[in-house]
């Protein structure tokens, strides 16, 4: 089971490797965050679909000839989820803050990518 620090440590990496300054220019160099996430996931009952999604992320990420537009809507989908459990979380400490803070991050990652294909 997973400590609320170690939760909070994970969503310290996330939010760093979804940082504008530090997005790999291999997108497949953040996947290492991605099976963190998965593995923690599955372990929760009401977390499942967030792991499928953050699987189908991964695996788009990972095929040869992934293309922005490929990953915008899969992005777009991790936003809305994460934005669903954050309003389920309870109010402790700042995680909801938090959560919040990183499907924001989601979608300004998915406009860029949108933006990009302009």
């Amino acid at each position: 089971m997973t400590t609320p620090e170690e939760f909070a440590d994970l969503l310290d990496e996330t939010m760093a490797v979804l940082s504008p300054e530090t997005i790999p220019t291999e997108a497949a160099a953040g996947t290492d965050v991605l099976t963190k996430w998965i593995d923690i996931l599955r372990e929760g009952i009401n977390t499942k679909d967030l792991a499928q999604s953050l699987q189908a992320l991964q695996a788009t990420i990972s095929a040869p000839g992934a293309t922005p537009a490929d990953l915008e809507p899969v992005l777009q989908d991790l936003a809305y989820q994460v934005t669903e459990l954050s309003a389920n979380v309870g109010s402790e400490g700042d995680m909801v803050t938090r959560l919040q803070a990183l499907a924001s991050a989601l979608q300004d990652l998915a406009g860029k990518l949108h933006a990009a294909q302009a």
